[in-house]
């Protein structure tokens, strides 16, 4: 949060010249030293001084290039509840971005209740929270909790979350997520860029999944820098709201209801735009948005901000996304209801290829 304040102010057109000249040209010489770090890593494992866990069971990785925002999270409930639904044991795999607690903890629908967000983060919560029979195992150390859970589990396939970067566990199949919103930012490494390794390493994929498609024409441009880098078939994602509910009462509310009403939009993910988008081409009217560092853990300050803010626009809600609600104070009673909007994936091109693909490592 602090690094994205000094971003914004010594990146904005307000400052002198030589302020923003210096600051580019110091995120360059860092951006270089990621990637020799990243080279030397990805290197130890490439010729064998560092070596790869890998189990009996099958592994799924869901990935991306670039520093969250792709929309991994759905796309890893998609996979897991398809999987579920065909007879399969699922066991997720997840570092638990931003947690308060260090030590493994395994989250089913059972225990749930047991385990607040802020000790298992928000993602793994909102994925166990969203399957029916999977396991989530919150681990750093992805590779040993794999272990683990292979001897006490007994899965038939693991997901690895946010994988194509942790070679420390060898996969099966390896899935890598392109946000069609906002596919590779200025091209360039952390911290100049958005990028976490170089934009050719997408040919270690298997398959490539464009997310947040709004049509199937829509990515020619993405597919374009693509092309020639994957050789595979382009697989296409659109994600829509499943349901929009009150966070206080926990009433469904129809979209349609909503395609007169004003809004306020906030949220704290890795592309706020990309939530943003999805409203507005759903029909709704959002009077301001207002966008938080993603993991944001929101105090009934907050709250009450935001409350204050639509009032004086004269909104009829405030809406976030799931991710989001998890981490609103109960018993805010606010003059203004939080609506809270669901999403789910929906695969517009290449379904067929996907679960060919997982079949396919299930048999082996």
């Amino acid at each position: 949060m602090l690094f994205q304040r000094l971003d914004n102010y010594l990146q904005s057109s307000h400052r002198p010249k030589l302020i923003r000249q210096t600051y580019f040209h110091i995120l360059r010489f860092l951006s270089w030293l990621f990637f020799l770090g990243y080279w030397f890593r990805r290197g130890f494992y490439r010729f064998g001084f560092f070596q790869a866990v890998k189990l009996n069971t099958p592994v799924i990785s869901v990935g991306n290039l670039t520093w969250g925002g792709t929309g991994k999270t759905p796309f890893v409930i998609y996979l897991a509840s398809k999987l579920e639904e065909s007879g399969q044991k699922v066991v997720i795999l997840t570092r638990g971005y931003k947690r308060r607690s260090k030590t493994q903890i395994l989250l089913i629908t059972k225990n749930l209740s047991q385990h607040n967000w802020q000790d298992c983060g928000d993602e793994p919560h909102l994925i166990c929270q969203s399957l029916k029979e999977t396991a989530v195992i919150i681990n750093p150390r992805r590779a040993k909790a794999a272990g683990w859970g292979e001897e006490n589990l007994k899965p038939d396939v693991f997901i690895l979350d946010d994988g194509f970067q942790h070679w420390k566990l060898a996969r099966d199949l390896d899935l890598v997520l392109v946000d069609s919103t906002n596919p590779f930012g200025n091209r360039h490494l952390l911290p100049l860029g958005i990028l976490r390794e170089p934009l050719g390493a997408i040919s270690r994929a298997d398959l490539v999944v464009l997310s947040k498609v709004l049509d199937v024409n829509s990515c020619q441009e993405v597919k374009s820098i693509l092309n020639p880098l994957f050789k595979g078939e382009i697989i296409q994602a659109k994600y829509r709201f499943s349901l929009i509910r009150e966070q206080e009462t926990g009433r469904a509310i129809p979209l349609e209801s909503l395609r007169d009403k004003r809004i306020l939009a906030f949220c704290g993910i890795g592309n706020p735009e990309s939530f943003y988008l999805l409203l507005e081409k759903s029909g709704l009217k959002i009077e301001k948005k207002c966008s938080f560092p993603d993991h944001y853990p929101y105090a009934r300050l907050d709250l009450l901000s935001l409350e204050k803010e639509g009032l004086k626009v004269g909104v009829d809600y405030l809406a976030t996304t799931a991710k989001d609600g998890l981490k609103i104070p109960s018993n805010l009673q606010l003059k203004l209801p939080v609506l809270i909007f669901e999403i789910e994936v929906e695969i517009i091109s290449g379904e067929k290829t996907l679960w060919q693909k997982i079949e396919q490592i299930l048999q082996r």
